[in-house]
C-alpha cells in the first residue's frame, strides 16, 4: 500500500486500479514499482489528528499479540529483524484478484517462516471476477495447511459497482471452495461500513473477524459480529526490517492460542514430529531437519540446493547456463538503501572447525566490482569486499572458525552495492565452498606426482562436494580431484583449483525472507516449516498511506 491514495469503494474499478500508484511509491532502486491493491486500500481508513473517533466497542479478551501484514509494497524485508522485534505473525498477499499475481509472495512466505513468524496469505478479493479462479489461485500459492500456517483471509473491501446481494453471493463462493479445500473456515478482513453498506449479510458470523479499524483500541465491528480475531490498528506502521511503512495488527488472545489456531497445537516436545516452541534445527534435528549438514572435511552448496535462498523481487531475477555445475542465478547492482535481492547460503555443520570459505564466480556472467559477502561464524560477523568482475573460479573470501550445527551460521550476499541500476553492473550468486584446514582427514584425491601435499602451507579437500542430506533429501557424493603445487589447496581469487561433482542434497524454491537466525530450520517446501519460536473513519477523506 506503499504511495497509495485510500479512494471512495464505489469509484469505477479501471480508475481506482489506475490510481493505485502515485509517485510517492518510487521503488529503492530504478527499477518498476510494485501494482495490484493490498488490504485497506479500499476502505477509506484515517490516522491523520482530528479525525474522528468510532465508538470503541469490542475489547479484547485479554493480551493480544502483535503481527503485520504485508505485500510486494513493502520491498526486501529482513525478517529476522522483523521476528526479532517481536512480532509473531504475518498476512502475506498472494494476488488482487486474478489479474495481478504478488511476485513478492514466495520470498515473504519463506522468508517470514524461516524466521520463526506464522504466516497466512491473503488476497485481495474482486467481486467481478470469477471467485473460484481467485479461491484456486490462492490454494494454489499457499499449499496445504500446517503447523505455523494460519487460515487463508479473504480481503473484502470492494463491491466493484455490484450489489449486495451478488457481492455476497460471491464471497459465499470463495469461502466455500476454500473451506472444502482446506477444512478450516477462512478468515474476513474488512470494515464496518463496507461491510454493511455492500455486503449485508451475517451467513458468516460465526467466521473469525479481522476487523481494520485505525485509531480506537478497541474496534466497532459489523453487526455480523459480536467479537474480533484479528484487528488492523493502522497502515502507517513502523517495524524493525522494513524500510517503510506497514500494516500492523493484533491477535486477540495469547500466543498458545495463536499458535493453536496456525495448525500446532500446543508446543510439544522433541521426537512429537511437528517443529514448534523452542526446537530448532540444533535443538531437535529430529523434528526441525536442517537443509543440508556439510561434511567434517568440507563441501559444497550450490544453487539448486535447499541451503541456497535466493530473497526478494523474483521479477529480477536471471538464470545463465554458466558457473558451477553449469547454472547460477544474477540480478544487476543497485544503489539503495535496502537491497532488493540477495542471497543466503545457510550452513549447518557436521563438526565444528577451521573452514576456508569460497564463493564461484563465472567471469563471463559478472562484472560488479564492489560486492560484499557477509559471513556469520562462531566468532562473529565479518564483512569481505570482493570485486566480482576479475574473477573467473572459485575466490576466497577467508578462513573462519564454525560451530558444528547451524547456530545461523551463514554467508549472504546483497545487491546493494552501490553501483548505479544505470550502469547495470551484474552480480552473479553461485555455488559456495567450505574446505576444512584444522583437520588431516580428507575425502578428496589430492596429489602431486604422487603425494598428498607439496610445498603447501594448507592440506584442503579441494574439488569435492561432502554434503550430507537429511530427511527428505538426497545426500551428495564425494568425488573429483584437486592438485597443490606449492600453493594452498583452497584456490584465491580467481583460481579454480580443482573439480568436484555431487548430486543436490534439497530442492530449491524461489524463496523469501531474510538473515537467519539460530535454530532457523529452512529446507524445501515440503519439509515442516519452523514456526513457533519466537478505525475505521467516516466519511470519504482522500489521504496518502502506505503499509501491506
Amino acid at each position: 500500500m506503499d504511495g497509495r491514495r485510500s479512494l471512495p469503494l464505489l469509484l469505477a474499478p479501471a480508475l481506482t486500479a489506475a490510481l493505485a500508484c502515485d509517485d510517492d511509491a518510487a521503488p529503492t532502486s530504478a527499477r518498476a514499482a510494485p501494482a495490484g491493491a493490498a488490504m485497506g486500500a479500499g476502505l477509506n481508513l484515517s490516522e491523520e489528528p482530528g479525525d474522528p473517533i468510532l465508538p470503541a466497542v469490542v475489547c479484547a479478551d485479554g493480551p493480544t499479540v502483535p503481527g503485520i501484514d504485508v505485500s510486494s509494497w513493502q520491498g526486501a524485508i529482513n525478517w529476522a529483524a522483523v521476528a526479532g522485534a517481536g512480532q509473531r505473525f504475518a498476512f502475506i498477499r498472494v494476488s488482487d484478484g486474478v489479474l495481478f499475481v504478488d511476485d513478492a509472495f514466495a520470498g515473504n512466505w519463506q522468508g517470514a517462516q524461516a524466521s520463526g513468524v506464522l504466516v497466512g496469505a491473503y488476497q485481495y478479493f474482486r467481486p467481478s471476477q470469477d471467485p473460484i479462479a481467485q479461491a484456486d489461485l490462492l490454494l494454489s500459492k499457499m499449499g496445504p495447511l500446517g503447523p505455523g500456517i494460519l487460515p487463508p483471509v479473504i480481503d473484502v473491501e470492494t463491491s466493484e459497482g455490484l450489489a449486495p446481494a451478488e457481492v455476497a453471493g460471491k464471497i459465499g463462493q470463495w469461502i466455500d471452495h476454500v473451506e472444502g479445500a482446506l477444512g478450516v473456515a477462512p478468515i474476513v478482513y474488512t470494515g464496518k461500513f463496507i461491510w454493511q453498506s455492500q455486503v449485508g449479510v451475517d451467513t458468516w458470523a460465526n467466521d473469525p473477524l479481522w476487523i481494520a479499524q485505525y485509531g480506537p483500541v478497541c474496534p466497532d465491528l459489523p453487526d455480523s459480529w459480536g467479537a474480533w480475531t484479528f484487528h488492523q490498528t493502522s497502515s502507517s506502521g513502523k517495524v524493525p526490517g522494513i524500510a517503510g511503512d506497514v500494516d500492523t495488527d493484533l491477535f486477540n488472545g495469547s500466543l498458545a492460542a495463536l499458535e493453536a489456531m496456525a495448525g500446532g497445537g500446543e508446543p510439544g516436545s522433541c521426537g512429537d514430529g511437528q517443529c514448534g516452541g523452542d526446537e530448532g534445527s540444533d535443538a531437535c534435528p529430529a523434528d526441525c531437519p536442517p537443509c543440508g549438514v556439510i561434511a567434517a572435511e568440507g563441501g559444497i552448496i550450490d544453487d539448486p540446493d535447499a541451503c541456497f535462498h535466493r530473497f526478494g523481487n523474483q521479477s529480477y531475477w536471471y538464470e545463465a547456463e554458466l558457473g558451477w555445475q553449469g547454472h547460477l542465478w544474477w540480478t544487476h547492482a543497485v544503489t539503495a538503501p535496502e537491497p532488493d535481492d540477495y542471497v543466503v547460503w545457510e550452513l549447518h555443520l557436521a563438526e565444528a572447525g577451521l573452514y576456508r570459505v569460497e564463493v564461484y564466480v563465472a567471469g563471463d556472467q559478472a562484472s560488479a566490482e564492489a560486492t560484499v559477502y557477509a559471513i556469520h561464524h562462531a566468532d562473529g560477523d565479518t564483512s569481505v569486499p570482493l570485486s566480482q568482475a576479475p574473477v573467473d573460479g572459485w575466490a576466497s573470501i577467508g578462513d573462519y572458525s564454525f560451530a558444528g550445527g547451524g547456530h545461523g551460521q551463514q554467508v549472504r550476499l546483497n545487491d546493494n552495492t552501490g553501483e548505479a541500476f544505470a550502469d547495470k553492473h551484474q552480480i552473479v550468486f553461485d555455488a559456495l565452498r567450505l574446505t576444512r584446514l584444522d583437520a588431516p582427514s580428507t575425502t578428496g584425491d589430492a596429489s602431486t606426482g604422487g603425494d598428498t601435499s607439496t610445498g603447501g602451507d594448507t592440506t584442503g579437500t579441494t574439488g569435492m562436494t561432502g554434503m550430507t542430506g537429511t530427511t527428505g533429501m538426497t545426500s551428495m557424493s564425494t568425488s573429483g580431484s584437486g592438485s597443490t603445487d606449492g600453493e594452498s589447496a583452497s584456490a584465491t581469487a580467481g583460481e579454480d583449483d580443482g573439480s568436484g561433482s555431487g548430486t543436490s542434497f534439497g530442492s530449491a524454491t524461489a524463496d523469501g525472507g531474510e538473515v537467519l537466525e539460530e535454530g532457523c530450520a529452512c529446507r524445501a517446501t515440503t519439509a515442516p516449516p519452523r514456526w513457533a519460536l519466537l478505525a475505521l473513519v467516516g466519511g470519504l477523506v482522500v489521504r496518502r498511506r502506505r503499509g501491506g
